[in-house]
């Protein structure tokens, strides 16, 4: 069971289909030839899909009223989604699959290729993580871990300015 492939796939495929995730998130996987690494791929949600406003409550008074989010504030959401799930995707692989020593996640959005005018997968970041490295997160206290520092952590291909922009990076690959 630990070891056998098609078994591991089935794990991991059941765990993922578990979670409830507040956009729709489409995982696909590849469990390397001695299933000590795999490869998983993140469709990610795009960035217009985030939310655009925050509910405040005037002072004296009982009534929501919608404010508008900077256009800053809505890509550092859309960061700390698209980290957060890398970061759960990780927790579930080196939970439910205790062969796998090495995984690489990769998370990636449609957009219209502005060359063709047709869709295209933009890949925002890559990370490779071994379970060592993954252990020595103190999971016991996850509420003080960030998961964009946590990818920083780990051998990280990104290329995003302060604000949350990101661009185009080529993904590390199953080898």
């Amino acid at each position: 069971m630990l070891h056998d492939p098609d078994a591991m796939e089935q794990t991991l495929r059941e765990r993922l289909e578990e979670i409830d995730w507040p956009r729709e998130t489409a995982i696909d996987f590849d469990l390397g030839s001695d299933v000590s690494t795999i490869a998983v791929d993140i469709d990610l949600p795009c960035e217009d899909e985030m939310p655009d406003r925050y509910w405040t409550m005037p002072a004296k008074q009982i009534r929501l009223t919608p404010r508008r989010l900077s256009d800053t504030r809505q890509r550092e959401l859309y960061r700390d989604h698209a980290h957060g799930i890398a970061f759960r995707v990780l927790g579930a692989v080196f939970a439910r699959l205790p062969a796998v020593q090495e995984a690489k996640i990769s998370g990636y959005r449609q957009i219209t290729d502005q060359a063709t005018g047709g869709e295209r997968d933009q890949y925002l970041f890559s990370v490779k993580v071994t379970r060592e490295q993954w252990s020595r997160i103190h999971f016991d206290r996850l509420d003080q871990v960030d998961p964009v520092a946590a990818m920083e952590a780990f051998t990280l291909r990104r290329d995003m300015t302060k604000t949350g922009i990101f661009r185009d990076i080529e993904p590390f690959k199953l080898v």
